[in-house]
């Protein structure tokens, strides 16, 4: 802040709760937190998240956290992640069976073709006060 240079935030990440668990609040509120504070604390002029897609079996089976904000299984299997169901598709409601379809999208779809996009947030150069 005070050598009055532009600061970016980047490579930011974490796992807030302990052990796989991808759809704990805990997760949501520490990461909700921890840009709050960088903000706050930092004021940075741009905020990079570190890596915001993450491999599903990875995660899973062998890191056991839940770094990234969304999980791609890049082996190519549907899931539902509200119940971990397989599915045969991403268009198909959970009770499908499993398929080796590519490539996998989050269930459920929208009527648009979903897409992930990586992103920072910035703002603008502020005049001093």
């Amino acid at each position: 802040k005070t050598s009055d240079k532009n600061l970016w935030m980047s490579e930011v990440e974490g796992s807030w709760a302990s052990g796989w668990s991808p759809s704990s609040m805990t997760n949501a509120l520490g990461f909700a937190s921890q840009i709050n504070g960088d903000l706050r604390e930092l004021n940075p002029s741009a905020y990079v998240l570190w890596q915001p897609v993450e491999d599903y079996y990875n995660m899973q089976e062998v890191e056991q956290k839940n770094w990234g904000e969304a999980f791609v299984d890049f082996d190519c299997q549907y899931y539902d992640t509200t119940t971990n169901t397989a599915l045969s598709s991403a268009s198909e409601p959970p009770a499908a069976t499993p398929s080796s379809s590519c490539p996998r999208v989050v269930w459920p779809p929208t009527t648009a073709p979903r897409r992930v996009y990586l992103s920072a947030l910035s703002r603008s150069t502020r005049s001093s006060t």
